[in-house]
């Protein structure tokens, strides 16, 4: 019974879930200016087979694409990657390329 005392019928009312899509790419900074898509996609095969690389704007960062979502995660966690001496930066995109 709903609060009028009326009984309801049909679908219950409740919050929509958003189904999470799974991202397999990830965002890399702090790496030095030099740094080539072939180097990053180097270091980074280690966690799975990357896709893609593409440097974004100013090459301020890099977005590493993997062919299955757990190299991302892998990437995100593995943690400690470093290049010339740098120690990079690596979150999940929100996006993938």
């Amino acid at each position: 019974m709903d609060s009028t005392g009326k009984e309801r019928r049909g679908k219950v009312a409740g919050p929509r879930l958003k189904k999470e899509k799974t991202m397999n790419t990830v965002i890399v900074s702090n790496f030095p200016e030099d740094a080539t898509e072939t180097q990053l996609q180097d270091l980074f095969w280690e966690y799975g087979e990357v896709r893609a690389v593409r440097f974004g704007t100013r090459r301020k960062y890099a977005l590493v694409a993997f062919d299955d979502p757990k190299g991302a995660e892998l990437a995100v966690w593995g943690g400690g990657k470093k290049m010339s001496g740098q120690k990079l930066k690596v979150k999940m995109a929100k996006w993938d390329v």
